[in-house]
């Protein structure tokens, strides 16, 4: 244990039920958060200094679906961390890695300057993100 644990710290008693998280884990978690920060600020700088009608497929589709996959995947990973509450972000977490998923396929369907077909197997994986979302906001 570590010095920074509560349950070594008088007078500071650890919530029931709140995740156990290591230094190792802590860091990890939060170098994630970072990057996804300094992604999401990349992404709106580049959307702000792009002409009208200027895109660029490889930051506007990979990088985003990317970006929506880690934060699914960290949403996910939340769920196996504390005892209680682990439902709420595994189907939110569920949720967004369906609709990632679809932004992927759709990514691949159009790439090259494609037209998707309509429906396309990507509307399946957004249309499944619906059900996942309403059930985790009823569990909140």
């Amino acid at each position: 244990m570590q010095a920074s644990d509560p349950q070594l710290q008088p007078g500071i008693e650890r919530r029931r039920g709140a995740p156990r998280t290591t230094g190792r884990f802590a860091r990890a978690h939060w170098v994630v958060y970072a990057f996804l920060a300094t992604c999401l600020v990349g992404y709106v700088v580049s959307e702000i200094t792009r002409r009208s009608g200027q895109s660029a497929p490889l930051l506007d589709g990979w990088g985003v679906a990317t970006f929506e996959a880690v934060a699914s995947l960290m949403c996910i990973g939340r769920a196996f961390v504390g005892r209680r509450g682990r439902a709420i972000p595994l189907v939110l977490g569920t949720g967004l890695l369906l609709w990632s998923t679809g932004d992927f396929v759709l990514t691949t369907e159009t790439a090259g300057g494609a037209n998707p077909p309509s429906p396309s197997l990507a509307d399946v994986f957004y249309l499944a993100f619906y059900p996942f979302m309403y059930v985790g906001v009823m569990l909140l």
